[in-house]
């Protein structure tokens, strides 16, 4: 849906009923193949329009960068998670997320 893919700030609100048009007939479509509601398919039927109305797009934010933050935080949480001390363990998390943004932001 090409609405989506509008940058965070591009998306107007001229845009939303057809966007809403576009996911109730994904829906159907869907449904009609008699397809399961995997993980991705019911975050866009049921939440993308939703935050690309409140962030007016959400092109900006693709499916490539989320998974490098999962990839980041699995790699944190597992340093962290044995940690018994939970301050402790949310000063180096802390920590960890910003040298990896500041890593980040340098290359």
């Amino acid at each position: 849906m090409t609405i989506l893919r509008m940058k965070n700030g591009e998306m107007k609100e001229c845009y939303h009923a057809a966007g809403e048009l576009h996911l109730k007939n994904l829906y159907n479509l869907w449904n009609t193949g008699d397809l399961n509601f995997m993980p991705k398919a019911h975050s866009l039927l049921a939440h993308a329009l939703e935050q690309a109305k409140a962030f007016q797009g959400v092109g900006d934010t693709l499916e490539d960068d989320i998974e490098h933050m999962h990839q980041i935080s699995a790699r944190i949480e597992s340093y962290i998670g044995q940690m018994k001390n939970k301050e402790q363990q949310a000063y180096v998390h802390s920590s960890m997320e910003a040298i990896q943004c500041n890593v980040k932001s340098a290359t």
